[in-house]
């Protein structure tokens, strides 16, 4: 079965879509149902840790290592 070029494309984003619908729910919803963006949320805290470390160095490992530290200092310390 051949795809048409925009088709294949288009597919190129699947598993980044798939993905952020998986994270994105976990990180920004309290409980599941409330919408938490404060700073008082330590998921928020490492995701956003782990994006800055990703755009600025481009190293995975680094990015991982980032974000479950900065997760982990702000649930110890919020």
């Amino acid at each position: 079965l051949r795809l048409g070029h925009r088709v294949e494309v288009a597919l190129r984003y699947a598993p980044v879509c798939a993905l952020s619908a998986i994270i994105v729910p976990d990180v920004l919803l309290h409980g599941g149902t409330t919408l938490d963006l404060t700073v008082f949320n330590p998921r928020l805290v490492g995701a956003l840790a782990a994006g800055i470390w990703l755009c600025w160095s481009r190293n995975l490992l680094g990015c991982l290592a980032t974000g479950m530290a900065a997760y982990t200092l702000a649930r110890l310390l919020l």
